[in-house]
């Protein structure tokens, strides 16, 4: 909803709701007080180097922590 009324597209939205819920998933995290910084880092940097050598675009990764710096900053305005 906080999206949403900040005028988020719905797909912005959508890429962003996925992107939270594979790190939860892949971190553990389940509560908020699950959230770690260096689990998330950690996280980040394992997507550099990927199964068959794939890895994870810079801007994607930095749009998966953006996506936990904007979560961070609602939590604590509210």
């Amino acid at each position: 909803a906080y999206l949403r009324a900040r005028d988020a597209s719905p797909v912005r939205v959508d890429n962003m709701r996925s992107q939270f819920r594979r790190v939860c998933q892949d971190c553990g995290f389940v509560r908020l007080a699950d959230l770690d910084g260096e689990k998330l880092t950690a996280w980040l940097e394992g997507r550099r180097r990927l199964d068959g050598g794939k890895t994870m675009a810079a801007a994607t990764r930095n749009g998966y922590r953006e996506t936990f710096v904007m979560f961070a900053r609602w939590c604590r305005s509210g």
